[in-house]
């Protein structure tokens, strides 16, 4: 690769860096632009969990899916998505920690 096509091609993606992460999150989760935008409409463009802006923060929006199945849940911001990652998507330590969380609060 010459000096160019290197300096055009790092041009193009800082220019189309979030086009480019879109399209690869699309690939990965094999869903379509449309239900990538119908999701985004149908949450009103808000995080599924904490109903926080999906297009403030530092890192985005998270594409939310099942580790096992592959099936896409919804979008969350990015402090929700690590939250569940946390848990290892386990319902019953979820509610755990709610229930830790109500007693001593």
């Amino acid at each position: 690769m010459s000096w160019n096509q290197a300096a055009y091609q790092k041009r193009y993606y800082y220019a189309n860096r979030e086009r480019l992460a879109l399209r690869r999150r699309l690939w990965k989760y094999k869903i379509t632009k449309e239900q990538f935008d119908q999701m985004f409409e149908d949450q009103h463009g808000l995080c599924a969990i904490c109903s926080g802006d999906l297009l403030q923060g530092t890192y985005g929006l998270a594409i939310d899916h099942d580790h096992d199945t592959g099936k896409v849940r919804g979008l969350l911001c990015h402090p929700c998505n690590r939250g569940l990652g946390q848990f290892q998507d386990a319902f019953h330590l979820l509610e755990r920690a709610a229930e830790y969380l109500k007693r001593n609060s």
